[in-house]
C-alpha cells in the first residue's frame, strides 16, 4: 500500500530541504537582496553519463548584478553536491527518525571576485566556473519515499549587511545511458502453440523510453476451425520493483507496481505514421480467428508523470523492470494464454528530445511572458514541457490519458 500524498508533502517535502519536484518549478534561478542579484547560469542542466567515460565536465557562470557599489568579502564559494533523501514512515534510528539524508558527492571551489578592489562598482559581472563529475554517481531519481538529487550552490559574503551571506542554487539532472550491449537490445520474439493455435508474438526491444512508444507484432492463426476460437485480449504488462535502502540503519523497503498497457495504434501502413492508425482497446479485442490476426500494434508508453520510473541500480535506490506480453485465447469456453516475458529497461524521458514540441513562434504568443517561460523552465523534463506547450495552445494534456493505463501497487517493509 502506497504512502498517502498528504503525509509525503507534510513531512518529506519540507521547505528546508526541497525535493526535485519543487526545484523544477522555480522559474528564475536567481536571488535579489538589497541591490545585489545573484544568479547561476549553466550551459546545460543535464549531464548524460556513459560508463566508458570516466569524468564529465559541466560549465556555468555566476552572474552578479549590483545596483550600487558593494564590498564582497573573499571569493565566491561554488559547490556541486548530490544527496539521497529517504522517508521511512515507521521511523527507524534515533528517536524514530522519519527522514534520512546521505551525502553522495560534494565538490567545492572558490571563484575569485571580478576585481582586486575592496569595493565592486555597480554593474553586471560574469564569473565562469567548471566542475568535474565522475561517472560513478547514480542518476537523478524521484520516488514517493526517496530521492536522489543534485544541485549547484553559489554563496557570496559581503560586509556591512545584516545578512552577510547570500546563497542561491540550481538543480542538476544526471541521466545515465543504458548499459545494455547491442545484442541485448535486439528484437524479442517467441513461437507459442496452444490447442491448435499458432502464435508468433514479439516486441521491438527490451527497453522503452518514458513518453515514447513500443511496437508489437502478432501473427496468430488457427488450424482447426471446427470450433469457434477467439482472441479475447492482448496486453503488455510492465512490472516495476523499487528497493529503497537506509544503509546506516540496515533496513530496506520494497514496492511493486504493475502498468497494464491496453490501448494501442493498429499500424497498418508502414509508409505512414503509426498515429494515423486506429486507436484500439486490446483488452476488449474479441477477435474471431476465422480470420488470422496478423498485424503490428504500437503502445504509447506512459510519461514520467505516471507510476513508472527509469531503471536505476545504486546502493540506495534500485529500480528494475520486467515485461510480459499476454495473448488470451478462448476455445470452447476455456481460456488459454500465450506469454512472452523478458527483463526490461525503462529509460529516462530526457533521452528522447523529440518528445518536446518546439516553442511557439512570436506571432503565436498572446503575451510576451509566454515566450519568457520557455527559457526559464528550460531544465524541466520533456514530458512537462510538452504538457505545458499543449495546454498553452488549448490542446488536451497528457493527463487526459490517465484512464487508458491501469496501475496497481504493493509495498513491503523490512
Amino acid at each position: 500500500m502506497g504512502i498517502p500524498s498528504s503525509f509525503y508533502y507534510a513531512i518529506f517535502l519540507n521547505p528546508k530541504r526541497p525535493s526535485i519536484k519543487l526545484s523544477i518549478r522555480i522559474t528564475m534561478n536567481k536571488l535579489v537582496h538589497h541591490g545585489l542579484q545573484l544568479q547561476i547560469q549553466m550551459d546545460s542542466y543535464e549531464v548524460y553519463i556513459k560508463s566508458k567515460i570516466e569524468t564529465y565536465m559541466v560549465w556555468g557562470n555566476i552572474i552578479l548584478d549590483l545596483d550600487k557599489p558593494t564590498t564582497v568579502c573573499g571569493p565566491i564559494e561554488v559547490e556541486f553536491s548530490g544527496t539521497c533523501h529517504t522517508l521511512w514512515p515507521q521511523g527507524v534510528g534515533r528517536r524514530g527518525d522519519l527522514t534520512h539524508t546521505r551525502q553522495l558527492h560534494s565538490v567545492q571551489l572558490s571563484v575569485p571576485p571580478p576585481a582586486t578592489l575592496p569595493k565592486l562598482e555597480a554593474g553586471r559581472y560574469h564569473l565562469p566556473f567548471e566542475f568535474p563529475i565522475p561517472n560513478t554517481l547514480p542518476p537523478t531519481v524521484e520516488l514517493n519515499n526517496a530521492t536522489i538529487s543534485y544541485k549547484i550552490t553559489a554563496k557570496v559574503r559581503r560586509s556591512g549587511s545584516l545578512f552577510n551571506t547570500i546563497a542561491t542554487s540550481v538543480p542538476m539532472f544526471l541521466i545515465r545511458y543504458p548499459e545494455l550491449n547491442p545484442l541485448d537490445m535486439r528484437y524479442v520474439s517467441a513461437h507459442r502453440k496452444i490447442e491448435g493455435v499458432e502464435c508468433d508474438i514479439s516486441f521491438d526491444c527490451p527497453a522503452a523510453i518514458l513518453g515514447d512508444h513500443l511496437g508489437i507484432d502478432l501473427n496468430i492463426t488457427a488450424h482447426d476451425l471446427q470450433y469457434p476460437i477467439k482472441i479475447k485480449s492482448v496486453l503488455f504488462n510492465v512490472t516495476e520493483k523499487r528497493l529503497v535502502r537506509i544503509q546506516e540503519e540496515g533496513v530496506q523497503q520494497t514496492d511493486h507496481s504493475i502498468a497494464v498497457l491496453k490501448w494501442a495504434y493498429h499500424h497498418v501502413n508502414a509508409d505512414k505514421p503509426f498515429t494515423e492508425g486506429q486507436y484500439m482497446n486490446l483488452k476488449d479485442l474479441d477477435w474471431n480467428l476465422s480470420t488470422p490476426l496478423q498485424g503490428r500494434f504500437v503502445f504509447p508508453i506512459p510519461t514520467c508523470q505516471f507510476v513508472l520510473k527509469p531503471t536505476v541500480r545504486s546502493q540506495d535506490i534500485a529500480i528494475t523492470h520486467w515485461a510480459k506480453l499476454t495473448v488470451k485465447v478462448e476455445q470452447e469456453g476455456i481460456m488459454h494464454e500465450a506469454l512472452l516475458e523478458s527483463p526490461f529497461e525503462i529509460l529516462c524521458c530526457r533521452l528522447a528530445p523529440v518528445l518536446t514540441e518546439s516553442p511557439p513562434q512570436y506571432e503565436e504568443c498572446a503575451k510576451a511572458e509566454v515566450a519568457v517561460s520557455y527559457e526559464c523552465n528550460a531544465h524541466a523534463c520533456p514530458c512537462l514541457r510538452k504538457d505545458n506547450d499543449r495546454s498553452k495552445r488549448g490542446k488536451p494534456t497528457i493527463m487526459r490519458l490517465l484512464p487508458r493505463y491501469q496501475f496497481s501497487e504493493t509495498a513491503l517493509y523490512r
